[in-house]
């Protein structure tokens, strides 16, 4: 729990758990700050990469589009 900036489960818990569902729950209004926080945190440990970055083995991604016109409920419910 980076215990140079937490010192306790308790800690981390104040500082985010305890808000978190508050806002979750609708009990609190939602802190932008609290949010902020937690992602300037949470960012240098979370990794966001693509299976081609990774696994160069991968053949390329291919995608068929198949289009799928509306019935005419759907139209009706979309219009």
């Amino acid at each position: 729990l980076m215990p140079h900036i937490f010192e306790s489960h308790k800690e981390f818990k104040d500082w985010f758990s305890n808000p978190l569902t508050g806002m979750i729950e609708g009990e609190h209004a939602v802190d932008q700050a609290v949010i902020e926080r937690l992602h300037a945190i949470l960012r240098p440990f979370l990794l966001r990469r693509l299976k081609k970055d990774v696994e160069k083995s991968l053949q390329d991604k291919v995608e068929h589009v198949v289009p799928c016109p509306l019935s005419k409920r759907q139209r009706e419910l979309y219009e």
